[in-house]
Protein backbone atom coordinates (compact mmCIF):
# COMPACT_ATOMS: atom_id res chain seq x y z
CA UNK A 1 0.00 0.00 0.00
CA UNK A 2 1.36 3.53 -0.41
CA UNK A 3 2.84 6.05 1.86
CA UNK A 4 0.43 9.07 2.11
CA UNK A 5 1.71 12.44 3.67
CA UNK A 6 -1.55 14.84 4.25
CA UNK A 7 -0.61 18.37 4.59
CA UNK A 8 -3.28 20.02 7.07
CA UNK A 9 -5.50 18.40 10.11
CA UNK A 10 -8.84 20.30 9.28
CA UNK A 11 -12.11 18.59 8.36
CA UNK A 12 -10.99 17.20 4.32
CA UNK A 13 -7.09 16.27 5.90
CA UNK A 14 -8.72 14.28 8.53
CA UNK A 15 -11.55 12.86 6.50
CA UNK A 16 -8.89 12.16 3.70
CA UNK A 17 -6.78 10.45 6.58
CA UNK A 18 -8.78 8.20 8.10
CA UNK A 19 -10.60 6.76 4.64
CA UNK A 20 -6.77 5.78 3.64
CA UNK A 21 -6.02 4.57 6.61
CA UNK A 22 -9.23 2.31 6.65
CA UNK A 23 -7.81 1.09 3.25
CA UNK A 24 -4.68 -0.26 4.65
CA UNK A 25 -2.32 3.07 3.25
CA UNK A 26 0.05 4.77 5.46
CA UNK A 27 -0.37 8.09 6.12
CA UNK A 28 1.31 10.87 7.99
CA UNK A 29 -0.85 13.56 8.43
CA UNK A 30 0.95 16.90 9.32
CA UNK A 31 -0.74 19.91 11.07
CA UNK A 32 1.24 23.49 12.52
CA UNK A 33 -1.42 23.91 15.12
CA UNK A 34 0.29 22.64 18.36
CA UNK A 35 -2.91 21.56 20.45
CA UNK A 36 -4.81 18.30 20.43
CA UNK A 37 -8.32 18.94 20.66
CA UNK A 38 -9.55 18.92 24.83
CA UNK A 39 -11.58 16.27 25.85
CA UNK A 40 -14.44 18.14 27.31
CA UNK A 41 -17.05 18.86 24.34
CA UNK A 42 -17.55 22.53 25.19
CA UNK A 43 -14.13 23.20 25.80
CA UNK A 44 -13.31 22.42 22.88
CA UNK A 45 -15.77 25.29 21.01
CA UNK A 46 -14.02 27.45 24.14
CA UNK A 47 -10.77 26.70 24.63
CA UNK A 48 -9.19 24.44 21.06
CA UNK A 49 -7.11 26.66 19.57
CA UNK A 50 -7.18 26.42 15.61
CA UNK A 51 -5.53 29.51 14.46
CA UNK A 52 -4.51 28.09 10.81
CA UNK A 53 -8.83 27.23 10.81
CA UNK A 54 -10.12 31.15 11.12
CA UNK A 55 -13.11 29.85 10.64
CA UNK A 56 -13.46 27.53 13.04
CA UNK A 57 -15.61 29.23 15.49
CA UNK A 58 -18.69 29.52 13.30
CA UNK A 59 -21.68 27.37 13.38
CA UNK A 60 -21.51 25.31 9.80
CA UNK A 61 -24.10 23.35 8.18
CA UNK A 62 -22.85 19.97 6.74
CA UNK A 63 -24.66 19.48 3.42
CA UNK A 64 -26.27 15.97 2.99
CA UNK A 65 -23.31 14.99 0.99
CA UNK A 66 -21.10 15.23 3.56
CA UNK A 67 -23.39 12.50 6.33
CA UNK A 68 -23.86 10.41 2.83
CA UNK A 69 -20.42 10.16 3.11
CA UNK A 70 -19.42 9.31 6.77
CA UNK A 71 -22.72 6.62 6.28
CA UNK A 72 -20.92 4.78 3.92
CA UNK A 73 -17.17 5.23 4.89
CA UNK A 74 -17.45 5.84 8.85
CA UNK A 75 -20.35 5.61 9.91
CA UNK A 76 -18.98 4.76 13.56
CA UNK A 77 -18.07 8.62 13.61
CA UNK A 78 -21.27 9.76 12.32
CA UNK A 79 -22.74 7.82 14.99
CA UNK A 80 -20.66 9.38 17.88
CA UNK A 81 -21.55 13.12 16.08
CA UNK A 82 -25.06 11.92 17.04
CA UNK A 83 -24.31 10.69 20.11
CA UNK A 84 -22.40 14.24 21.05
CA UNK A 85 -25.72 15.78 21.37
CA UNK A 86 -24.85 19.32 20.25
CA UNK A 87 -26.29 18.48 16.71
CA UNK A 88 -29.28 18.81 14.47
CA UNK A 89 -30.13 16.72 11.47
CA UNK A 90 -32.29 18.84 8.84
CA UNK A 91 -34.19 17.36 6.06
CA UNK A 92 -34.21 19.28 2.99
CA UNK A 93 -37.80 18.51 1.51
CA UNK A 94 -36.53 19.94 -1.97
CA UNK A 95 -33.37 17.49 -2.29
CA UNK A 96 -33.65 13.60 -3.27
CA UNK A 97 -33.35 11.46 -0.69
CA UNK A 98 -29.28 10.34 -0.46
CA UNK A 99 -28.68 13.69 0.34
CA UNK A 100 -31.14 15.43 1.90
CA UNK A 101 -30.16 15.40 5.41
CA UNK A 102 -27.81 18.36 6.63
CA UNK A 103 -26.32 18.39 9.97
CA UNK A 104 -26.09 21.85 11.77
CA UNK A 105 -22.77 22.23 14.42
CA UNK A 106 -20.86 23.75 16.08
CA UNK A 107 -17.26 22.63 13.79
CA UNK A 108 -14.88 22.46 16.88
CA UNK A 109 -16.79 19.71 18.88
CA UNK A 110 -17.06 17.98 14.74
CA UNK A 111 -14.31 18.27 14.21
CA UNK A 112 -12.65 16.98 17.51
CA UNK A 113 -14.49 13.38 16.77
CA UNK A 114 -13.17 13.05 13.25
CA UNK A 115 -9.67 13.30 14.87
CA UNK A 116 -10.18 11.17 17.78
CA UNK A 117 -11.19 8.35 15.06
CA UNK A 118 -7.98 9.63 12.94
CA UNK A 119 -5.79 8.97 16.00
CA UNK A 120 -7.18 5.52 16.92
CA UNK A 121 -7.46 4.61 13.34
CA UNK A 122 -4.00 2.23 12.82
CA UNK A 123 -1.89 2.92 10.04
CA UNK A 124 -1.88 6.69 10.49
CA UNK A 125 0.40 9.01 12.38
CA UNK A 126 -0.73 13.07 13.48
CA UNK A 127 2.03 15.14 14.36
CA UNK A 128 0.92 18.31 15.24
CA UNK A 129 2.67 21.77 15.55
CA UNK A 130 5.37 20.86 12.51
CA UNK A 131 4.59 22.84 9.34
CA UNK A 132 5.32 22.04 5.97
CA UNK A 133 7.86 24.51 3.88
CA UNK A 134 7.98 22.49 0.80
CA UNK A 135 8.15 19.64 -2.12
CA UNK A 136 10.53 17.48 -2.68
CA UNK A 137 10.79 16.52 -6.07
CA UNK A 138 12.59 13.78 -8.59
CA UNK A 139 13.04 14.92 -12.44
CA UNK A 140 13.33 11.55 -14.41
CA UNK A 141 11.58 14.00 -17.28
CA UNK A 142 10.71 17.82 -17.58
CA UNK A 143 8.20 16.83 -15.29
CA UNK A 144 9.21 16.78 -11.63
CA UNK A 145 7.72 14.12 -9.73
CA UNK A 146 6.46 14.82 -5.91
CA UNK A 147 8.27 12.35 -3.94
CA UNK A 148 7.69 13.68 0.18
CA UNK A 149 8.06 17.34 1.68
CA UNK A 150 10.24 19.67 3.91
CA UNK A 151 9.36 20.26 6.97
CA UNK A 152 10.02 23.39 9.25
CA UNK A 153 12.57 21.65 11.83
CA UNK A 154 14.85 21.00 8.85
CA UNK A 155 13.73 17.23 8.49
CA UNK A 156 12.25 15.45 4.80
CA UNK A 157 9.59 12.87 5.04
CA UNK A 158 8.91 10.44 1.96
CA UNK A 159 5.65 9.41 0.19
CA UNK A 160 4.05 8.16 -3.00
CA UNK A 161 1.40 10.70 -2.38
CA UNK A 162 1.51 14.13 -0.97
CA UNK A 163 -2.11 15.28 -0.35
CA UNK A 164 -2.47 19.37 0.21
CA UNK A 165 -5.35 19.75 2.55
CA UNK A 166 -4.15 22.93 4.12
CA UNK A 167 -7.42 24.75 2.96
CA UNK A 168 -7.46 28.90 1.69
CA UNK A 169 -3.59 29.22 2.90
CA UNK A 170 -2.04 26.57 1.05
CA UNK A 171 1.08 27.38 -0.04
CA UNK A 172 1.21 24.93 -3.15
CA UNK A 173 1.60 27.63 -5.96
CA UNK A 174 5.12 28.70 -4.47
CA UNK A 175 5.91 25.05 -3.40
CA UNK A 176 5.38 23.48 -7.03
CA UNK A 177 7.01 26.71 -8.40
CA UNK A 178 10.20 26.39 -6.81
CA UNK A 179 10.27 22.61 -8.24
CA UNK A 180 9.69 23.86 -11.44
CA UNK A 181 6.49 22.25 -12.31
CA UNK A 182 3.90 24.91 -13.88
CA UNK A 183 0.75 25.93 -11.93
CA UNK A 184 -2.48 24.87 -11.71
CA UNK A 185 -5.30 26.32 -13.48
CA UNK A 186 -7.97 28.36 -10.95
CA UNK A 187 -11.69 29.15 -11.80
CA UNK A 188 -13.40 31.11 -9.32
CA UNK A 189 -17.26 30.79 -9.12
CA UNK A 190 -18.33 34.43 -7.43
CA UNK A 191 -21.77 33.66 -5.55
CA UNK A 192 -24.08 36.03 -4.35
CA UNK A 193 -24.06 34.52 -0.43
CA UNK A 194 -23.67 36.23 2.64
CA UNK A 195 -22.33 34.36 5.57
CA UNK A 196 -23.09 35.45 8.95
CA UNK A 197 -22.78 34.21 12.17
CA UNK A 198 -22.67 36.14 16.23
CA UNK A 199 -18.92 35.84 15.23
Amino acid sequence: MARIIIIGAGLSGLAAALFLGRRGHQVDLFERDPDAPPADREACFADWKRRGTPQARQAHNFLGLSSRVLSEEAPDVLDAVRAAGVFTMRRWPSVPEPFAYSLLARRPIYEALLREAVERQGGVRVHCAIDVIGLLARRDSDIPHVVGVRLGDGSEADADLVVDASGRWTKAAEWLAAIGARPWVEDLQETPLVYLTRW
